[in-house]
Formats: C-alpha cells, sequence, structure tokens
C-alpha cells in the first residue's frame, strides 16, 4: 500500500493529522506490511507496536518518535532519522539501515539479528548504545568497522562477520564471540577477558599484547596471526569431544579426540600460557579442567612455541 494509497485515511500521515474516521497514525501502520513511505515525517509520534514489516521507509523522520515493540524486519530505513527514538523491544532483523542515525535513541531489548551494520550505523554513538545494538546482534555483518577502544563488555555477537574491524584497545570482556569471523581484524591491546571465542576465526589478525586471561578458545582459528605478548592465561585452550550415554540407570562417558586452538603460523613469542587449562565438559556442570601442555598445544594446535613462556 502506497502513502498515496493511504491519503483518505490520513492526509496523507503526517504528523498529528487525525483522519475524519478517528484513525490515528498508529492504527494504520498496525497494519502496514509493504507500504511505501519514502521521506515520511512522524516525528514525535506514538508508533508503539506497529507493524511495518518490508516498507520502504527510507529518509523517513522518526526522531523522537515512540516506536517501542516495533516490528520493522525487512523494511527500508536507509538514511532515517531515528535519533532520540524510543526503540525499546523493536525488531530490525534483516532491515536496510545504511546510514540510519540512532543517536540518542533508547535501544534496550531491540534485536538487530542478520543486519548489515557496515555502512556507518554505529558511528557516532555512545558505547552504551553501541551495547545495546551489539547485545542482539548475532549474525551481523561488521565487516570493516572501526570499534576501536571502546567499551563493548559482554555483546553478543555469534556468528557475526567482522572481517577487518579495528578493535584496537576495545574492551570486550565478557563477550559471546563463538563462530565469529575475525580474519584479518585489528586486535591489538582489545581485551577478551572471560569471552567466548569457540570455533571463531582469527586467521591472520594482529593480536599483539592482546588479553585472553580466562577466555574459551577451544576450536579456535588464530593460524598466521601475530600473536607475540599474548596473554592466554588461565584460558581454555583444548578440549576433548565427549559422548555420555544413558541406559537404564547407568551413565557412561566417552572421552573422544582432543581439539585445541589452531596456531599453526602463529607467532608466539612473549605470548603467556600460564595457567592454560585442557577442559572436559561432562555435563551442564562445571568442566573438569587440568593444566594445557606444550605438547598439547603442538601436536593438536600446531603450535611453534617458541619464545612463549608459562608451559
Amino acid at each position: 500500500m502506497a502513502v498515496a494509497a493511504l491519503s483518505g485515511l490520513l492526509t496523507p500521515l503526517m504528523p498529528v493529522a487525525v483522519p475524519a474516521a478517528g484513525l490515528t497514525n498508529r492504527e494504520v501502520l498496525m497494519h502496514c506490511t509493504g507500504c511505501d513511505m519514502r521521506g515520511i515525517d512522524l516525528h514525535g509520534q506514538d508508533l508503539a507496536g506497529i507493524r511495518v514489516e518490508g516498507s520502504n521507509l527510507r529518509d523517513a523522520n522518526l526522531s523522537g518518535a515512540n516506536l517501542e515493540g516495533a516490528r520493522l524486519e525487512g523494511a527500508d530505513l536507509d538514511n532515517a532519522d531515528l535519533r532520540n527514538a524510543n526503540l525499546r523491544n523493536a525488531r530490525f532483523e534483516g532491515t536496510s539501515l545504511r546510514g540510519t542515525r540512532f543517536d540518542g535513541a533508547q535501544l534496550d531489548g531491540a534485536m538487530f539479528e542478520g543486519v548489515n551494520l557496515s555502512n556507518g550505523v554505529l558511528t557516532g554513538l555512545s558505547d552504551s548504545s553501541a551495547r545495546a545494538i551489539l547485545n542482539r546482534c548475532e549474525g551481523c555483518d561488521l565487516a570493516g568497522v572501526s570499534l576501536a577502544g571502546h567499551d563493548l563488555r559482554n555483546v553478543r555477537l555469534e556468528g557475526a562477520n567482522m572481517r577487518d574491524m579495528d578493535l584496537r584497545g576495545t574492551n570486550l570482556e565478557g563477550s559471546r564471540l563463538e563462530g565469529v569471523n575475525l580474519d584479518g581484524a585489528h586486535l591489538d591491546r582489545a581485551r577478551f577477558v572471560s569471552a567466548r571465542l569457540e570455533g571463531a576465526n582469527l586467521n591472520g589478525a594482529t593480536l599483539q599484547s592482546a588479553d585472553f586471561t580466562g577466555a574459551e578458545l577451544v576450536a579456535a582459528n588464530l593460524r598466521n596471526t601475530d600473536s607475540r605478548n599474548v596473554s592466554f592465561r588461565n584460558a581454555v585452550v583444548c578440549s576433548d569431544d565427549t559422548e555420555i550415554i544413558e541406559d537404564h540407570g547407568t551413565r557412561t562417558v566417552h572421552i573422544g579426540k582432543t581439539d585445541c586452538v589452531r596456531l599453526e603460523g602463529a607467532n608466539l613469542k612473549g605470548a603467556d600460557f600460564r595457567g592454560a587449562q585442557h577442559c572436559v565438559w561432562l555435563d551442564d556442570a562445571q568442566p573438569r579442567c587440568t593444566p594445557a601442555t606444550a605438547a598439547m598445544l603442538q601436536e593438536y594446535g600446531q603450535a611453534n612455541l617458541s619464545g612463549a613462556v608459562g608451559l
């Protein structure tokens, strides 16, 4: 439904315009899937809970609007103005956000899964706003984005494309980064303390003096990285495949092959492996851990430990 087609109800969806039938902009937009509203001005309006999936809102002015709980999946919000809007619990999965402005927006609980954020969306945002977007951003595209020096503790980016990102000095403590692609990223001095990076790809990344203390790195790919002076202290670097079989009250645990962080071609001069762990998860309880050994990392992780310490 195009904006022109709505003109009989609103004139034509302009701010504070109320049609003769008594419908409000919000009531019309509760069922506006696929509408064409390019350039519309709805700033400051109460649009809580609207459903505009797949609609064209390019260049729209939604600044200061109440969009709490709005359904915006698959919409085109390129260059839209969402500054100071209430976007709590709004859904943006698959939404196009090239050049969209979020400065000052309330983003608690907003969902951004699978969204392309590589086009300046995060530029100029406060750390808290950037965290709010990235807290529910599994599978997002952040290729080439610079968030150097930001405080991004506890963000959830499982499966995200973070290729070539600049995260130098960024605090990613406690973050969920399982399966992310950080190929070629700049991670010097970044903090990954207690972060989860199982299966993450960091091939060719620069990691000088990064801090992976207490991080989980099983099956992560750190091949060809510059990992000089990186801290792997107390990190989980190896694990074993396990299979638990329950049969008439009898519980049997089968321990499979060992899997370690992959370190072929990595420069580990000065890397600190003190307290590095080999852990096995047998159930939902705490893992059973023993010290990782140099032999383990050399055999299963293909690590050249020349110049490394703590093993």
